[in-house]
């Protein structure tokens, strides 16, 4: 069966818009990418006006909601962990134990990640509050069903009479400006790797919205840079509805995949310990009896 992606509460016009956004033909109904706008502009707007402003405080907006264990790792594939490797897929299908034994240094790098997030997701809501985007949300749950994907968006907002949606990331300078440029002219990072594609798709197509900027921060100079992704309908069915859909036809046997022969994914994947262990599908399985998944 297709997934087939989601709409707005009201229904969607099969005709293309007018104005500049841009018509992108999927399965049956198209689905209509929003125009490409200057966010850095609006962004670079709301933080002159928190400068100009002495009761601005970040705890005005800090009201991000902590999400319970439980829900973040129901039965379905995190964005986060979109990859080539289909053994990873099927885990996190059946809701496998994940590791959680991070280093001193890690523990603080995630934490400096969170703050980050939180930090420009508060700026977001005080472009609202400045009228330059409307209806702004954080952290809103994104679920398909098929495939099955599970997660949270980091923001969405509306500007101009279209939905956008924000996945933030923190980088370190090596990552933002390149390890080559830090020690002469720097060069932004100026395209969004796959993997960063495939987690803002999930986002998008759980939502209904179909452009996504990435926002990424550098955590050492403070600088930031957005870069446009709009919806695509052939890289969605390719690099992620149909691995995942492999996956669960081998959930649904309890057929465990082979490992990847590309070993630098198992750095930081939080199944590399059952997957030394070469851990069975039916030994790893911690989902509830409603939580089965099937391909038919």
């Amino acid at each position: 069966m297709k997934f087939q992606l989601p709409h707005e509460d009201e229904p969607v016009s099969t005709q293309p818009p007018v104005g500049s956004a841009t018509w992108a033909p999927g399965e049956g109904e198209g689905v209509i990418v929003p125009p490409q706008f200057d966010i850095e502009a609006v962004l670079h707007r709301t933080l002159d006006a928190i400068g100009q402003d002495p009761r601005w405080h970040p705890a005005r907006h800090y009201r991000v909601p902590v999400h319970e264990p439980e829900r973040d790792s129901r039965a379905g594939v995190h964005p986060s962990e979109l990859n080539e490797c289909l053994r990873a897929t099927a885990y996190s299908i059946v809701r496998a134990p994940r590791r959680r034994d991070l280093d001193r240094r890690s523990v603080q790098t995630f934490d400096h990640g969170s703050v980050i997030h939180i930090q420009w997701q508060s700026y977001l809501v005080e472009a609202e509050q400045l009228g330059l985007f409307e209806n702004v949300q954080i952290e809103l749950e994104v679920h398909t069903e098929n495939p099955p994907v599970f997660g949270h968006a980091d923001a969405t907002f509306w500007h101009d009479g279209y939905r956008y949606l924000v996945d933030i990331k923190s980088a370190g300078p090596s990552k933002f400006y390149g390890t080559k440029n830090l020690q002469g002219p720097m060069s932004v990072l100026s395209s969004v790797s796959v993997e960063h594609r495939r987690q803002v798709h999930a986002y998008m197509a759980g939502l209904g919205i179909y452009g996504a900027f990435m926002l990424y921060v550098d955590k050492a100079l403070d600088a930031f840079k957005a870069l446009w992704v709009p919806f695509d309908q052939a890289f969605w069915e390719a690099e992620i509805a149909a691995p995942i859909r492999a996956a669960v036809q081998m959930v649904d046997k309890f057929a465990l995949p082979r490992k990847t022969d590309k070993r630098y994914l198992c750095r930081g994947c939080p199944f590399q310990g059952i997957c030394d262990r070469d851990m069975g599908l039916v030994e790893a399985d911690r989902r509830q009896p409603s939580e089965a998944l099937t391909t038919t």
